[in-house]
């Protein structure tokens, strides 16, 4: 019965307190809440009080100090009942707790003329208490000197936020400047060391594919050896040409040569990029020359520049065009650097001619305009003409090439490789003869070594030294029977030599890692004979000499000194100079 008496008193005094304006409005719930609560437990606490009480009790000083009564009306006489009395106590109790509940919220000395300063100070009061969710910046409720305009802060996150959207001014800045951060260290390029080599640094001579307008010499190819080529090669490399130009020998060499790939040999340059070189042997093929039948070798390496190798069939047929100015033609182009070559049409602008000690050179001499060029630098091009492919041919494999069209079952050949119908590639017979082979040796659980090709970062411990190392940081090229059997597949072997000349390379590497008297050497042996057993040898010098007869003749190279005794040395850290049992 109390209790429900004290909780009318308590709506009547929260419904009847006057409001100074719409923004005190928001604080009736809480307070009535708060007032409701602490009316409850004063009226528990005296109800056991009141029943021990005498009926003509007057309540304590405190009253009068807080609530002004007239004595008159604190008289017992006036009341007609004790539940009078005890229910006008209980009121004046429930008003004194709502007065001692706001002056420990607000200013006790509120008044009308600040209402607005009151309102402020209620709302910090608010903000203080919110509490804090994890990723979100506490709120700042320390006074700052430096805000003169009142504005609310800016947390970090918020700023950030501005800042990618661009809406920050240049005066936030100024007021209030962010964290500065420490600058991200530039990541420095990944390159090959000396105990660690990059794939980068032979994946030129480990394709499984023919690269149509790139040369990657193999073991037995017929190639025509331009001077003027090998020159601005030696150029472009910041190497000395003297000392490995083979006219400095040879006195009876031309501007062109035809040549044949002897001997194929791979170091690990020392010159801090630890990159595979490939030092091909060539032998002089044309008989008319004083020269006939020697051998010079020549380094070559990973390389933009053009091709000063190139293969005597592609030779034959580009001179066979005679390009003339008007003509259109194509040419491929790297366009990524990686190998994937795209078409370029244009037309013959003009032939210019050499002077000087390259006067008469084929290199280089037409001048080709290409047509839908954005880039006026790359507009016109200087080309050889063996670089030059036939219009209408180039645009009906570029269309296959875009479209995937094949038009047979044969064994998968590279892009574009339909331009140069003449390239030299092994009979489908002699193809399967050979995939077989392979095929059942890598099933062989004996020659399960040398299935993969191992990677970059394959460390194996070498059975001399019995020490741990990486394997291509001292193997120049890599070799397992995976390649050769995906080689067979994309046709890429213009001759037998050049199968006989990966096999081998599998053991020759068993015997630079490991050594020659290792047990991997001897299994590496018995495997190059099971493979290379009753395989006929190449015999084709007079179809050669024939093709190198039939090339137009260019004069004789001038040399601008006396001829240096032969023999250059080859660095290079690792050298393949291990004598071929075959071939």
């Amino acid at each position: 019965m109390s209790t429900a008496v004290a909780m009318a008193a308590v709506e009547h005094h929260a419904v009847q307190r006057p409001t100074d304006d719409d923004g005190a409005d928001a604080d009736v719930g809480l307070l009535k809440t708060m007032t409701t609560t602490t009316v409850l437990q004063d009226v528990t606490n005296e109800d056991d009080e009141d029943e021990d009480e005498d009926a003509g009790a007057v309540d304590d000083d405190e009253d009068d100090e807080d609530v002004q009564i007239d004595e008159d009306e604190e008289d017992d006489d006036d009341y007609d009942s004790d539940f009078e009395r005890r229910s006008r106590r209980r009121r004046n109790r429930a008003s004194r707790a709502r007065r001692r509940t706001r002056r420990g919220r607000f200013d006790s000395d509120f008044s009308d003329s600040d209402a607005s300063e009151d309102r402020a100070t209620r709302r910090s009061a608010r903000e203080s208490r919110m509490p804090q969710r994890l990723g979100v910046d506490a709120y700042d409720t320390s006074e700052d000197d430096d805000d003169d305009d009142g504005q609310p802060r800016i947390t970090r996150r918020r700023r950030r936020e501005l800042d990618d959207l661009k809406l920050l001014s240049n005066d936030d800045d100024d007021e209030e400047e962010e964290e500065e951060r420490p600058k991200k260290r530039a990541k420095a390029p990944v390159v090959s060391r000396a105990d660690m080599r990059l794939h980068d640094a032979y994946k030129w001579l480990c394709s499984p594919e023919i690269t149509v307008g790139t040369y990657v010499p193999q073991l037995g190819d017929d190639v025509v050896y331009v001077a003027q080529g090998h020159y601005e090669y030696l150029q472009d490399a910041g190497r000395n040409w003297r000392d490995e130009a083979p006219w400095q020998t040879l006195t009876s060499m031309r501007f062109v040569e035809p040549c044949r790939v002897t001997s194929l040999r791979y170091v690990i340059a020392d010159d801090g990029t630890f990159d595979t070189h490939c030092l091909v042997t060539l032998k002089l093929m044309d008989e008319s020359i004083a020269d006939a039948g020697e051998d010079f070798f020549v380094r070559l390496q990973r390389s933009e520049s053009p091709d000063f190798l190139v293969p005597l069939s592609r030779y034959s047929t580009a001179e066979a065009c005679k390009w003339k100015r008007g003509d259109n033609c194509a040419a491929l182009w790297d366009n990524t650097g990686c190998g994937d070559m795209e078409p370029w049409y244009g037309m013959i602008e003009t032939a210019r001619k050499h002077e000087g000690k390259w006067a008469g050179s084929p290199w280089n001499a037409l001048s080709v305009q290409y047509f839908n060029v954005q880039n006026e630098e790359d507009r016109f091009m200087d080309h050889s003409f063996w670089e030059l492919y036939a219009d209408d041919v180039m645009k009906k494999e570029h269309a296959k090439v875009m479209y995937g069209a094949s038009s047979s079952r044969a064994p998968r050949r590279a892009k574009f490789s339909a331009v140069d119908e003449n390239t030299p590639r092994l009979s489908a017979a002699v193809q399967k003869e050979l995939l077989g082979r392979v095929q059942r040796a890598a099933n062989h659980q004996r020659f399960e070594a040398f299935v993969d090709v191992i990677g970059p970062n394959e460390t194996f411990i070498r059975s001399r030294e019995g020490v741990s190392a990486n394997y291509c940081s001292v193997v120049p090229v890599p070799m397992g029977l995976s390649l050769i059997q995906e080689r067979l597949r994309n046709s890429y072997y213009r001759q037998i030599d050049a199968f006989k000349s990966d096999v081998e390379l599998v053991r020759i590497n068993c015997e630079i890692f490991h050594g020659e008297s290792s047990d991997y050497t001897a299994v590496a042996t018995d495997l190059e004979d099971d493979l290379l057993n009753e395989i006929p040898e190449r015999d084709d010098t007079e179809l050669v000499s024939s093709a190198a007869s039939a090339m137009k003749s260019y004069p004789a190279i001038v040399c601008e000194q006396p001829p240096q005794p032969a023999g250059t040395a080859e660095n290079g850290r690792v050298s393949l100079c291990v004598r071929m049992r075959r071939g």
